[in-house]
């Protein structure tokens, strides 16, 4: 199970990652606030939720599902040409909630002895940190649209594995 949920958050975080890359610098500054203040609230909230609760809310199927979806949204994005293009092209990928809350969980749980405030924003911090850094490098290897289509053609073919397997 968390091996599942490692591959599922690194496949999410490739293809956001590389579709904020594609976004100007002041978007992709700004999503990375949006995620940071996410990590922060996800942090509160989890560590309010007992294990079973939180294992109810990590249904792996529903998050499979809901990246397919962005996966189609994406494949829009690439090939698309018309007006709607440019209501895509603000779209960040919503989906990099689940890795961010993945990220949280994980903080909140191992790291003992601090107050949940701190572990929150420990977790903003490296949720920014993350995102800027992976941003910055596909910026620096001049990350294209090409990018985006193979990251998304991998990303599918991974939800169709995970859902098949659960």
């Amino acid at each position: 199970m968390i091996s599942i949920l490692i591959i599922l958050s690194l496949v999410i975080m490739l293809t956001g990652s590389i579709r904020l890359s594609l976004m100007g610098w002041k978007a992709t500054l700004l999503w990375s606030l949006v995620w940071m203040v996410v990590a922060y609230c996800s942090t509160m909230w989890l560590t309010r939720l007992s294990m079973e609760e939180i294992y109810g809310y990590l249904n792996i199927r529903s998050v499979c599902l809901f990246g397919f979806i962005e996966s189609f949204i994406f494949i829009s994005y690439v090939f698309y040409t018309g007006k709607g293009k440019a209501i895509l092209s603000y779209y960040p990928g919503l989906m990099l909630i689940f890795p961010v809350t993945i990220m949280a969980f994980w903080m909140s749980r191992t790291v003992n002895g601090i107050s949940f405030m701190t572990i929150g924003v420990l977790a903003s911090l490296v949720t920014g940190a993350l995102l800027t850094g992976i941003t910055l490098l596909m910026h620096q290897h001049r990350c294209e649209k090409s990018w985006l289509y193979i990251a998304t053609i991998v990303s599918l073919i991974s939800y169709i594995l995970i859902f098949g397997i659960l």
